[in-house]
Order: structure tokens, then C-alpha cells, then sequence
């Protein structure tokens, strides 16, 4: 977010013997790091274990916006299935059913492509999301039928155009004189904007 581009991004690190001793001869060495990952509006995000992971390229945590495309791939698994569904559940949202992307996905095309969207009639601006194959062997524990995702974001996409016509109307209604409005004026007001590829209707206005 805003806070984290201004913070420092480097980190340094000494490398020295385990005796500390000054020696004039090459050394190979290996410099692992290992980055957690949090979310600031997800509370409950949190890393899997890599052992149970069935999803590749899914990092916890990460922000999806409405009307965008996401490629999902995944490793083989190891259970004899050919196919399996591809459901976008929402833990947090139990009153909400699953919402049902790809029926019947060969397990061994390793991807598949899907628009991200609110579930219908969502009013909020976010919802947490988490992807499940569902694997139709029906011999199988839920543990074992059900392989999720980290849990992600599906944030509500506000154009710019929008936030004019909410403008436009404010002014109208206040009857006050209307400012230019643009990316620059809006993070004035703390509104970061960011540009993205998204799947839309040309002409179609959703209700604000």
C-alpha cells in the first residue's frame, strides 16, 4: 500500500566466517529469506503449509478486482482423478452459496481461466474469497475432496468515470462549482487509483 512504497525496500546483510576471521580466498554461499505475508484487511490471511497446497502462483493475501482475469494453475495431483470442479467459495460470507467457475476441468491442462467477480447482489466493497477444487471421487474425506486456496480479495472497481458522475450529482445537488476531477485530485484525498485490464460492458452503468 501507500505506507509500504515509501518504506525502505533494501535489506543488508554482513557475511562472515564462522570464525570472523579475515581470509583471502573465495567462499560459495547460499542466502535464503522466507517473506510472510499479511494483509491489512484480511485479519485471518494466513500462509498454508506448502505440503497442502494444490494451487501454484498463490501467494496469501493477494487483491483481485472486479471484472479482471485470473489464471489459476495447479500441481498434478496424486489421486487418480481426471477432472475436477472449480468453485469460488467465501468463508466469511456463510449465507452465501458457492459460486460454481469451471465444471469439469481436466486435471492435466495445469490451468484454467476465470473472470473474478462480487458474488450477486454483494452491497460491500470487498469480499474474501477462496478458490476449492472439488475432486469427484466421492470415496474421499472432505479433507481430501476439497482442495482450497489461500484466502484472496475481490475488491468492488470503481472507474474514474464514476466517481465523476457521483461528483457531478454532489455539486448539482450542493450547488456548488464543479473541479476537474482526475488521478492526481483524487490521491490529494487519500484515494489511490491504480490502472488494470477488465472485462466490461461498453454503455452498461451498474447502479451506484
Amino acid at each position: 500500500d501507500k505506507e509500504d512504497a515509501n518504506e525502505d525496500q533494501s535489506v543488508f546483510v554482513e557475511l562472515v566466517t564462522e570464525s570472523k576471521q579475515d581470509f583471502n580466498e573465495d567462499y560459495l554461499c547460499w542466502v535464503g529469506a522466507k517473506i510472510s505475508f499479511e494483509n491489512n484487511i484480511d485479519a485471518a490471511c494466513a500462509e498454508m503449509p506448502k505440503g497442502e497446497r494444490f494451487f501454484q502462483s498463490d501467494a496469501p493475501g493477494q487483491i483481485f478486482y472486479q471484472g479482471m482475469e485470473r489464471f489459476t494453475t495447479w500441481l498434478q495431483s496424486e489421486k487418480q482423478v481426471t477432472t475436477f470442479n472449480l468453485w469460488a467459495t467465501f468463508p466469511d460470507q456463510s449465507h452465501i452459496p458457492n459460486v460454481l467457475l469451471a465444471p469439469n476441468v481436466m486435471m492435466s491442462s495445469v490451468g484454467v481461466t476465470y473472470m473474478v467477480d462480487l458474488p450477486k447482489g454483494w452491497p460491500g466493497n470487498s469480499i474474501v474469497c477462496v478458490l476449492q477444487a472439488e475432486l469427484p471421487d466421492a470415496s474421499l474425506s472432505p479433507e481430501e475432496k476439497f482442495l482450497p486456496s489461500h484466502r484472496f480479495l475481490i475488491c468492488r472497481t470503481w472507474m474514474l468515470r464514476d466517481m465523476e458522475l457521483m461528483y457531478a450529482a454532489f455539486c448539482r445537488m450542493n450547488k456548488i462549482t464543479m473541479q476537474q476531477l482526475n488521478h492526481e485530485a483524487l490521491l490529494e484525498f487519500g484515494a489511490a487509483t491504480t490502472i488494470t485490464q477488465l472485462k466490461v460492458v461498453p454503455g452498461l452503468r451498474g447502479a451506484l
